[in-house]
């Protein structure tokens, strides 16, 4: 920290966000005994989604529980032991110097992804169905028949609304109803939802239709990724408090003071 300096001294972040990727860490335990694992983490860009991490302490993970440890958006710095709210996970560390690993996972949302991939691809090909007869730049005043025109036109829809209802349960299973999650999601329901119902005005839409997927495409790439910004990992005693995120108001009092005093020099 300096008070007119600013540090880059955080890791992680957007860096760190892929399947795969890990960060590990040396830590120095005085004794044998329990401890407490934690972090002063931040993940403010998967707005309404949570970022998973798998564990491992010395290149095995310990126990079931920390192979998907989820840290759930926020805007502000948090500092808190990994476990659930009210009991931290306990880790018997023996003397000397051990190995902390966290790497990114995708956890049960990597079958639910590769099943959104296998959606946008139907919604792909039933796009390119729907040009092929009304072009790119279709007249708005022509019925183009699309419900005869494209085989099996009404299956198709159905069975794509299935699976985006799926996936919007899925996600307000998670994160609680209307998440921001599932907002693309939702946008795109309704549309299909009225193209079943009205399937002859598919033409006058086509270039909306053609914007939600783009969208979702998008959306389904942000979802893969899980980014998390760490400042630190701390080893605690059992009974040890987690050190304040923030600092308290006499101390960024005495930083504003101390910067504004730095602005002049």
């Amino acid at each position: 920290y300096h008070s007119t300096c600013l540090r880059y001294n955080t890791i992680g972040g957007s860096n760190w966000s892929d399947s795969g990727q890990w960060i590990e860490w040396q830590i120095e335990v005085p004794e044998d005994g329990l401890y407490q694992l934690g972090l002063r983490y931040r993940q403010d860009e998967n707005k309404g989604q949570s970022s998973l991490r798998r564990l491992e302490i010395d290149g095995q993970v310990p126990f079931e529980e920390v192979s998907g440890l989820s840290f759930d958006y926020g805007v502000k710095w948090q500092s808190e032991f990994l476990g659930e709210e009210d009991s931290p996970y306990l880790f018997y560390l023996t003397a000397g110097t051990h190995s902390g690993r966290m790497e990114v996972v995708l956890g049960e949302m990597e079958q639910m992804i590769e099943r959104m991939r296998g959606t946008l691809q139907e919604v792909n090909a039933l796009y390119r169905e729907i040009i092929m007869v009304t072009g790119t730049d279709p007249d708005t005043y022509r019925d183009y028949g699309l419900e005869t025109a494209i085989p099996g036109l009404e299956d198709k829809l159905a069975s794509i609304l299935t699976d985006l209802n799926s996936y919007v349960d899925y996600l307000e299973s998670l994160y609680g109803e209307g998440c921001y999650s599932s907002r693309i999601l939702t946008q795109m329901t309704t549309q299909i939802t009225s193209f079943c119902e009205k399937p002859y005005t598919i033409a006058k839409r086509l270039s909306v239709f053609k914007t939600n997927i783009e969208a979702l495409a998008e959306w389904v790439l942000e979802f893969e990724q899980q980014p998390l910004q760490i400042d630190y990992l701390y080893a605690a005693g059992a009974d040890a408090q987690a050190p304040a995120a923030e600092g308290n108001f006499l101390s960024r009092m005495g930083h504003e003071l101390r910067s504004f005093a730095g602005s002049f020099s």
